[in-house]
């Protein structure tokens, strides 16, 4: 059977390989998490934002009842969406996204970007003025305020960690690089195993996203193989080959006037 390594999360062990369900579309991400999970998969990432915890929901729902994974052997992490981001709304949001989800608790809920946006407005999730620029709260809530409304998920026991997420960066445009793809030949393995291996190597935590089954699987099975010292310095160099802001693919730049946008190195 194979073994997912682990890193301390809180109170909890966070498996480091997880589904990512983010851009999966209606009608197909249930199926990929309910395929994800009849695989070994133990870590599964989800979001309000990404408009799909329904459809999670009711694959979770279908696992589960099976009795052939059992809820407390699975990681979920959820997020706080920017318009969520008041103190009053804090705990309605996670209790939809529980609901959405059928689940008790969430082993990890995040405030998915360090931005609170406009909660009312009839833009919806993604409030924008006619210029184009976010639209804030304008209470202006403090995180202070909201992160004791955090706490408070955890002590009633809905939430077993809290965090803070700008997220994390995806590496598409390295899978055809020559340096991943000759470390991925000498292992016998695909150049999207290699950067997998590469963040499990470096102590992190890495969320793929697929709704193809093959590759579902494939993404999980990193386990047969390390990098050397020396490959995983040859990894970290190729981001040299990028110019500023080098690759992060998901920047909400429509975001970046907000006053608490956290790249704006990068604009």
């Amino acid at each position: 059977t194979m073994v997912m390594p682990t890193i301390q999360c809180g109170v909890s062990d966070m498996p480091v390989v997880g589904l990512g369900t983010w851009q999966s579309d209606p009608g197909v991400v249930g199926t990929a998490v309910e395929h994800a999970l009849n695989n070994n998969y133990k870590h599964i990432d989800c979001a309000m934002v990404y408009c799909n915890e329904e459809e999670v929901g009711a694959a979770f729902n279908k696992v589960f009842s099976a009795g052939k994974v059992k809820r407390e052997e699975v990681f979920v992490t959820s997020k706080l969406w920017c318009t969520n981001q008041r103190p009053d709304k804090v705990g309605p949001a996670c209790a939809k996204t529980l609901s959405d989800l059928q689940l008790d608790y969430l082993d990890l809920y995040l405030i998915h970007w360090p931005m609170h946006l406009h909660p009312e407005h009839e833009k919806g999730l993604f409030p924008l003025d006619d210029e184009g620029k976010a639209i804030p709260d304008p209470s202006n809530p403090s995180f202070a305020a909201v992160w004791a409304e955090m706490e408070k998920l955890v002590d009633e026991g809905k939430c077993k960690n809290i965090g803070l997420s700008n997220f994390n960066i995806e590496q598409k445009s390295l899978l055809d690089n020559d340096v991943v793809k000759g470390i991925a030949e000498a292992h016998s393995v695909t150049p999207g195993q290699v950067l997998i291996r590469y963040q499990v190597d470096k102590g992190n935590a890495v969320i793929p996203k697929s709704v193809t089954p093959s590759r579902i699987v494939e993404n999980l099975a990193v386990t047969g193989f390390s990098l050397t010292a020396e490959e995983v310095d040859k990894l970290s160099d190729i981001s040299k080959d990028f110019p500023a802001p080098g690759y992060r693919t998901c920047g909400v730049k429509h975001f970046g006037g907000h006053v608490n946008y956290p790249f704006k190195s990068e604009l």
